[in-house]
């Protein structure tokens, strides 16, 4: 993840990237709107970028301990998937439904 940071980080920013969906890690983690390890702004009126690790489906679970970092704002280690709603170019709706009993 570091040397994706170092890569990616300032390109997202500089092009006002909200939201970034990233796979591979088996959970679930969505971060603050975030630049150079800090948050910024909101959900509704980002100064960086919400990243989202989605990885629940299928294969096993990741359960290896997480970095305790203030960015993070949610993680799950349950199996289930996304629903995206897109209502126009400035609105989108996230829900992640668990496999094991179909909560939202």
């Amino acid at each position: 993840g570091v040397h994706l940071k170092e890569e990616m980080e300032d390109l997202l920013y500089e092009h006002n990237v909200d939201l970034a969906l990233w796979g591979h890690y088996h959970s679930y983690e969505r971060t603050c709107a975030l630049y150079n390890g800090t948050c910024r702004g909101t959900y509704d009126h980002p100064g960086g970028t919400v990243h989202m690790v989605i990885g629940t489906a299928g294969y096993g679970m990741d359960h290896k301990g997480y970095m305790d970092k203030e960015w993070s704002a949610f993680r799950a280690t349950h199996y289930g998937y996304f629903v995206i709603d897109i209502f126009n170019s400035s609105t989108l709706h996230f829900q992640y439904v668990w496999n094991s009993d179909g909560k939202v």
